[in-house]
C-alpha cells in the first residue's frame, strides 16, 4: 500500500527537496511534460530549498516557459506503460488557470 502524502499542500510546499527526496514531481509546460526525481534535484544543491523556493525557479529548458502545472508524485513510474500495480498518490501543488 502507498505512503499517504500530507493532506495539505502548503505543508508540501514548505518541505525541503531533501525531506521529499524519495518521490518526484511532474512539470507540464506548453511543450512537454517531465517526472523529475527530487533525489537528483537534492543531489544537485537543492536539498536545503523548499519545494516553494524550487517551484519559483522552474523553467522549461526546451522552450524557456514556466511550468502551466506541478504536481508532487510518490513515485515516477508508477503507472507507467508496462508497470503493474498502483499509481500511488499525486498532489498538484500548482495548475495555471488555463491549464487543463
Amino acid at each position: 500500500m502507498p505512503d499517504q502524502p500530507p493532506a495539505d499542500r502548503v505543508v508540501l510546499l514548505a518541505c525541503s527537496v531533501r525531506s521529499l527526496r524519495r518521490h518526484c514531481v511532474e512539470v507540464r509546460c506548453g511543450c512537454r511534460t517531465v517526472h523529475i526525481p527530487l533525489r537528483l534535484m537534492a543531489a544537485g544543491g537543492a536539498a536545503g530549498l523548499t519545494l516553494a523556493e524550487v517551484l519559483l525557479r522552474l523553467q522549461c529548458e526546451k522552450c524557456g516557459q514556466r511550468p502551466a502545472s506541478v504536481a508532487l508524485e510518490e513515485d515516477a513510474a508508477a503507472g507507467a506503460p508496462g508497470r503493474m500495480g498502483a499509481t500511488g498518490w499525486r498532489v498538484v501543488l500548482t495548475q495555471a488557470a488555463n491549464a487543463e
